[in-house]
């Protein structure tokens, strides 16, 4: 009777998952990140809640990813080779902590099994940049993150192939949920990210001169939301 019993209620915890999961909708959510403040050593310029920054040396513009990372774009203005010294570069996250720059996204579905959540052995961070030449007049873009304090998160799987979920690096917030309460997935995604900052410390060199910028961004989360569609 007891095992009778005991297979009951496991039948009816598992019909109630499943009526949760099949209850639950994906989103997109669209976040952005606003250059507040550039430093560098000769002085402080503060921004104007724009996404680009320019001087006479080089323009960089900032946005963000579907993977949680930090887009980056550089157009070298001079006549002369730009070198970004990543090893001397570094991305502060919104909790203070330094972590080394990566090339990418340090991100991974697991496909191996539906639904599972469990560390993969086939996990692989970005790669840790080093030192990128920029030719004269030339243009460069990436999407950085970092390959320290990797975290989890659940796959979600759409007809038995992962959107989203995986291991990331922890400078934005995700921006596809499965949720059956928005409302509620995103104050919690609000009170973690929104108005809260990343800094980019950035070495250039050029003439023989090395600046470092300080790039202060601040997050703005759920600029926009909308429910998720298969892009074809």
């Amino acid at each position: 009777m007891k095992k009778v019993l005991n297979y009951c209620l496991l039948s009816v915890l598992s019909i109630s998952l499943l009526f949760l999961v099949s209850c639950a909708s994906i989103y997109q959510l669209k976040h952005e990140v606003l250059l507040e403040q550039v430093e560098t050593k000769f002085n402080g310029i503060t921004a104007d809640n724009s996404k680009t920054f320019e001087n006479s040396t080089l323009k960089i513009d900032w946005s963000t990813d579907e993977e949680r990372s930090l887009g980056i774009s550089i157009k070298n203005k001079t006549n002369t080779p730009l070198f970004i010294n990543w090893e001397e570069s570094t991305i502060v996250d919104i909790n203070d902590k330094s972590h080394s720059i990566a090339q990418g996204e340090t991100y991974i579905y697991q496909t191996d099994i539906v639904g599972k959540i469990g560390k993969d052995k086939n996990f692989k961070t970005g790669e840790v940049l080093k030192l990128t030449t920029i030719a004269p007049n030339g243009n460069y873009s990436n999407t950085l993150s970092f390959s320290d304090d990797i975290k989890f998160s659940e796959v979600i799987f759409v007809n038995g192939v992962a959107i989203a979920g995986g291991y990331y690096s922890d400078i934005l917030p995700q921006s596809i949920v499965r949720t059956s309460d928005l409302n509620k997935e995103l104050s919690s995604i609000d009170a973690l990210f929104n108005n809260k900052y990343v800094k980019v410390f950035l070495t250039v060199k050029s003439n023989e001169e090395k600046q470092t910028y300080m790039f202060i961004l601040k997050i703005k989360t759920n600029t926009k939301v909308e429910k998720w569609e298969r892009k074809n």
